[in-house]
């Protein structure tokens, strides 16, 4: 947006035209951002709903505002829940199959003259499986839990759910999405299962300390988490 000043000569001594001048002076103030909810702490189940909530204002005026997440914190990558929204306002929104220790919202507005600014979430919140764990029931959707211990130095253990029989694989990848080890379970029934991973690399070494991501494929989609291995 831009503020326009018009000046008038009462002089007509002054040397300035006797008509109007216009002088436009651009917007250069950054709106406000702020994120109502989730703002860190919460523990939400997959597949299930919440609100999200956001506020925003400017000297002049909000154009628009973006929300969206990231499962991995601050690093992204960020995926869009809804774009294009009301300065003022909230949404429904579906959470995602994967689950997430490091989930993150992050509302961005913009004003007229695309002056933009951001507000994340206050602190990480979480995204756990909608079955696994739940004592033998019936797995209604895919579920990938987080490996424990987790950090770890050694073996961990991996429970996932899947709620039709079929062909299930694993990958554990490294930060550049480099596979380090996999393995083909072959057709599994439905159900709730446990996987176990000894820190072994596909080429028999030894798994060196980083962030890593524990990939399930299934026929019913792909599910991934995080996994940090400690020296």
């Amino acid at each position: 947006s831009l503020v326009q000043v018009v000046a008038r000569d009462l002089a007509t001594n002054s040397g300035v035209d006797a008509s109007n001048a216009n002088f436009i002076i651009p917007d250069l103030v950054v709106p406000t951002a702020l994120v109502g909810s989730p703002n860190g702490g919460e523990i939400f189940t997959q597949g299930t709903s919440t609100t999200v909530r956001w506020s925003s204002s400017d000297n002049v005026s909000v154009d628009s505002v973006n929300v969206d997440f990231s499962e991995h914190g601050t690093t992204g990558p960020w995926v869009a829940i809804g774009h294009g929204l009301a300065p003022n306002d909230s949404l429904i929104w579906v959470l995602p199959g994967d689950t997430s220790d490091s989930a993150l919202v992050r509302v961005t507005a913009y004003d007229h003259s695309l002056n933009n600014a951001f507000d994340l979430s206050d602190s990480l919140f979480h995204i756990v499986p909608a079955v696994v764990g739940s004592g033998g029931g019936p797995v209604r959707s895919l579920a990938l839990g987080h490996p424990t211990p987790n950090p770890s130095r050694s073996a961990v253990r991996i429970d996932y759910g899947i709620p039709a029989s079929g062909v299930v694989g694993f990958d554990i990848l490294d930060v550049s999405g480099r596979r380090v080890w996999n393995v083909e379970q072959g057709t599994v029934v439905a159900g709730s299962h446990t996987l176990s991973w000894n820190g072994r690399t596909n080429d028999g070494g030894t798994a060196p300390a980083g962030l890593y991501f524990v990939r399930l494929r299934a026929p019913s989609g792909v599910r991934t988490t995080k996994l940090i291995r400690l020296p």
